[in-house]
Parts: C-alpha cells; sequence; structure tokens
C-alpha cells in the first residue's frame, strides 16, 4: 500500500474544532479507499492478513505517540504557568529593548512600574519614560554599556502613566543578542521609591540634629568662656602667687575645652576636629596667659589630621598642661628661648608623635621624685593613658615630653545625596 504524506493534512487540521477534525479524517479515509480498492481486492488472505495486523500496530504507535503528545502537552502547559510566575509575576520589572531603544517585550511588575499595560508598551521608545533630568545619566550608561560590555546600573527618575507621576529605580542593564543576531538590551527595574523617602526623611532628621547639635558647642562653648573669665577676675584679685598659679592653669584648661567646642561648632556634620589646627590655638591662647620673660617665643611644626571629640578634648588639655609647665618652670631665671610644639605623623601614618619642649632651664634634679605627687604630672599621666598613648620624658635634662598615639576619628553618618 502506498504511503501518503500527511504534512500537508496535518498542517490542515491545526486550529479546527473537533467535529471537523473527524470530518477531515473520514473524508481523506474515504480517498484513500477509492485509491486503493484494486490493490486491497487483490490481496490473497495471508496478505490482508498481515495487513491488518500492520493496521493494528500503526493504530497502537499512533495511540502511544498522542499520550506522549498529550504529557508533553500538559507538562508545556505547567512549564509555562511556572514561567508566569518567574517573569511576569517577578518581584523585580524585566524589560527586553531593541537595538533603537524600542520595547520588545515587557514583564508585568514593569508595566506596573510604569503605569501602562503591557500591551501599550511593546514598541514604544524606553527614553519616553525617563524623567528629563535624568535622561543623560541614561544615555551614560547605556555609552558605557556599549563601550566595556560589562553590565551597567544607576539610580533614576522615571515618568510613569499618562500623568507623568515620578518614580525612583535601579536600573541594571546588561547586553545579549537577541533573535535575530543584533544585539538587545536587557533592563532590571527595582522600585526604591520607599528608599528614596526614607533617605530624604533621615536628610531632613540629621539636618536637624546637626542644628542641635551645633546649638549645644556653642552654648558649652559660652558657658566655659564665662567660667573662663570669672576664673580670670578672681586670679586677677588674689594676692597669693600660688593661689593665683593655680587660677591661671585652670583657666587654660577651660579655655582649651572652650576652643575644642568652638571647633566643633564650625566643623560640620562630622564630630570630628584638625588636631593641628586645634594645636595651634590652645598653644597660643597660653602663650597669650603666661607670666614669664618677654624674651619666649613659640615654633609650631602641626601636620594635619582628624580625630574625634573624645580624643581632641584629653589631647587638648594634655597639650595645655605641658605648654604651662613650659612657661611656668622653663624660664624662672627670665632667660629668652622658645617652646616647640611638634605634631608628625609615623612612618605608616597609623601612628602619630607629639613633642612638647622648651629651651629653658631644663627638668630639676628631683623631677623623678616630683612625678608622682604633682596634680599636673598626675593628670598628663592620666591623659596619656585616655588617648592610648605612650609616655617619653627627655633625654634629661632637656624637657622634652613626647607621646606617641594612634588617631581616632569618631565616624558620623553623612548625609545623603539629595
Amino acid at each position: 500500500m502506498p504511503a501518503k504524506d500527511d504534512s500537508t493534512g496535518s498542517a490542515a487540521f491545526s486550529g479546527s474544532s473537533p467535529q471537523e477534525l473527524r470530518q477531515k479524517a473520514e473524508t481523506g479515509f474515504q480517498e484513500i479507499v477509492s485509491a486503493a480498492t484494486g490493490e486491497v481486492e487483490a490481496l490473497t488472505p495471508e496478505a490482508a492478513r498481515i495487513a491488518l495486523h500492520e493496521l493494528r500496530v500503526h493504530q497502537i504507535e499512533l495511540e502511544m505517540q498522542n499520550e506522549e503528545l498529550r504529557r508533553a502537552y500538559v507538562e508545556l502547559a505547567a512549564m509555562r504557568a511556572r514561567y508566569f510566575d518567574l517573569y511576569d509575576l517577578a518581584p523585580v520589572g524585566y524589560c527586553t529593548l531593541s537595538g533603537a531603544g524600542l520595547i520588545l517585550e515587557v514583564n508585568l511588575t514593569a508595566a506596573t512600574l510604569l503605569g501602562l499595560p503591557t500591551q501599550a508598551l511593546v514598541k514604544r521608545p524606553f527614553s519616553r519614560f525617563l524623567h528629563t533630568e535624568d535622561a543623560d545619566r541614561y544615555h551614560l550608561l547605556c555609552t558605557q554599556l556599549r563601550k566595556t560590555g560589562e553590565p551597567q546600573s544607576c539610580e533614576l527618575r522615571m515618568m510613569v502613566g499618562n500623568d507623568g507621576k515620578e518614580r525612583w529605580v535601579h536600573l541594571a542593564a546588561t547586553r545579549a543578542p537577541g533573535e535575530g543576531g543584533d544585539p538587545e538590551l536587557r533592563i532590571v527595574l527595582t522600585d526604591i521609591g520607599e528608599l528614596k523617602r526614607t533617605e530624604s526623611a533621615l536628610h531632613s532628621l540629621l539636618g536637624e540634629k546637626i542644628v542641635l547639635l551645633g546649638e549645644v558647642h556653642h552654648r558649652v562653648k559660652n558657658n566655659l568662656q564665662l567660667f573662663s573669665s570669672l576664673l580670670r577676675l578672681e586670679s586677677s584679685r588674689s594676692v597669693q602667687p600660688e593661689t593665683k598659679a593655680s587660677l591661671l592653669n585652670m583657666q587654660a584648661r577651660v579655655r582649651a575645652m572652650a576652643v575644642l567646642h568652638e571647633a566643633l561648632h564650625h566643623s560640620g556634620p562630622l564630630a570630628s576636629l584638625d588636631l593641628g589646627d586645634y594645636i595651634r590655638r590652645i598653644v597660643t591662647q597660653s602663650y597669650e596667659m603666661r607670666i614669664g620673660s618677654p624674651g619666649v617665643k613659640l615654633r609650631f611644626d602641626l601636620a594635619s589630621v582628624e580625630i574625634g571629640m573624645n580624643q581632641g578634648c584629653s589631647i587638648g588639655l594634655l597639650v595645655t598642661e605641658l605648654v604651662s609647665n613650659c612657661f611656668k618652670y622653663g624660664f624662672t631665671d627670665g632667660r629668652s628661648g622658645e617652646v616647640c610644639v611638634e605634631l608628625q605623623p609615623g612612618a605608616d601614618h597609623a601612628q602619630w608623635h607629639l613633642r612638647v619642649s622648651d629651651t629653658g632651664i631644663g627638668l630639676p634634679a628631683d623631677f623623678a621624685a616630683k612625678w608622682g605627687s604633682s596634680l599636673g604630672l598626675q593628670l598628663v599621666s592620666d591623659l596619656v593613658k585616655q588617648i592610648g598613648g605612650v609616655l617619653v620624658i627627655g633625654p634629661e635634662p632637656s624637657a622634652v615630653f613626647s607621646i606617641t598615639f594612634t588617631a581616632a576619628k569618631e565616624r558620623s553618618p553623612a548625609p545623603p545625596e539629595s
């Protein structure tokens, strides 16, 4: 029996109803029977039996193939449902753009982000939904993507819906070959509107805290300056040299803390200050308050390093104490000379070296014995421990005090970009 090519018939059956398929099958069968009538009549009983056997086997094969197709169709439907869940219902928006920037494909999440139905987005320019102020940022991203071939990302605003409502998104883009071999742009959109609103709220809150912190530093500085003025008045009224000296030392310490808060008031949102500038200011103030030979001069060699408020307060009091001792004990015989204050980084810039010295009469012979009983020297020792430093004195009899410490900068969150 001649075989018949059924490819045309199969194509003709596609899209037909079951009744139409049945009718077409009957018609086709009658045509086959009519064409093979002579051949069937000429068959011997044995040949007819063999032909019937072949037909039954072929029928079983067709039924098995039909069952395989049915199972494949069910699996395909399940895969299509999973694809719908993974692609269309993904928590991020997916867009595929042509080389000309037209939207070829978009999932439901991206359509929701852009505020239009999926069908209304296809074949439309993606750039039409960009905020005018962020269009250059998107074009720069595309340029970098073409040059490097590496994935690119940015944050920008998009105008969504027919009313042009603004929405912040994070856009990640990659290039991939399309069906025809032309490069396509694969874009992932993530809604970051809530994140931006939170950042804005934090920015406003941080601004309020900065203003409040500045006001606190300003008021503390004013109160310390008032206290310093009271000490100065009391020292001017005192007739006892020791009392007068003690009051002046206390005034120097208070003014050092006042300078610290003044510097923090002008430092902005970060609770840190330039240690070199701070040391120069407090030493200059101590110099202006000193009692001694007018021939004594100051010499500075100060590098710049940012430190936190707590460490700055301790170092300010430490330098004030050491410099006051230089003025008080180094030039008692009226000689001239200089007081030198140095601040320099170590070899790795992790450790810093602070050095206070003078060219006066040097350390007294009983300096070691006085170390444990002098309030000022005890204060120096305690302040060095507070900053985690190491104090080295000498070589004697020179009055040289060297402190090695690690600069600690207190971190504060910087305000987010508006």
